[in-house]
């Protein structure tokens, strides 16, 4: 299996969509992060499953939410996740993030 990293405001960013979303319903913080960890762990397992959306970044969607999880593969083989949005906040607003 790949190693997975978090890009810290992809880490925010997740932290802060549960709550947004814990806030509209109780509970459903809790299932999208849930739904974030199993879509987690399918690119763990098939990280070229998924097209590239721009060089080499690429997107997973979210299972049931409209979030993205937007990452790339490092030379060493380390899934880097580089954003978690949704698709109306400004899309590759995050590129600044990548080194």
């Amino acid at each position: 299996m790949n190693r997975i990293s978090f890009h810290p405001q992809a880490f925010s960013e997740l932290n802060d969509s549960a709550l947004y979303l814990e806030r509209q319903a109780s509970g459903l913080g809790e299932e999208f992060l849930s739904a974030v960890e199993l879509a987690i762990r399918l690119l763990e397992q098939f990280p070229d499953a998924w097209p590239c959306v721009r060089n080499e970044i690429r997107r997973v969607m979210v299972p049931r939410f409209l979030y993205n999880i937007f990452y790339r593969i490092r030379p060493d083989g380390t899934i880097q996740i580089i954003a978690i949005m949704h698709p109306k906040r400004k899309p590759f607003n995050f590129i600044q993030r990548i080194e």
